[in-house]
């Protein structure tokens, strides 16, 4: 799940069921469960444009940030400012990524995101 993740962005206060997956970084920042509420201050130890396809057919920006902090990385998808993919393990594959639901479905992006709380839930092998 995680390749074909990654090969779909090559190529082309939050809320959800589970009040324990709700962390709000300082600078108000929706992140899922078991992500530091930190990272954003972790160093960045690389970033770069991809583009994804949407729902509709377009193609939307978006950019790949990995923060690390000792031996641990983690991998941020954002797209229009908002976090839209968190890898917690983006070295092992079958590693499951936790995804906003409210701006992806299916792997594309949805061409007009609802207003309101973002939405996570975990997809890969071990969701």
């Amino acid at each position: 799940m995680k390749i074909l993740l990654l090969a779909v962005l090559v190529l082309a206060g939050c809320a959800t069921g589970d009040p324990g997956v709700i962390v709000l970084a300082p600078e108000g920042v929706c992140l899922p469960q078991g992500t530091p509420a930190d990272v954003l201050a972790w160093p960045v130890v690389d970033a770069r444009q991809v583009q994804m396809k949407t729902e509709d057919g377009g193609i939307e920006n978006a950019t790949l940030v990995f923060h690390q902090r000792g031996e641990r990385v983690i991998e941020l998808v954002w797209i229009r400012g908002e976090v839209a993919i968190a890898d917690h393990d983006p070295k092992n594959q079958a590693a499951p990524v936790w995804v906003n639901s409210r701006i992806i479905q299916e792997l594309l992006v949805k061409a007009d995101a609802p207003s309101g709380s973002c939405r996570w839930s975990l997809t890969g092998d071990a969701a």
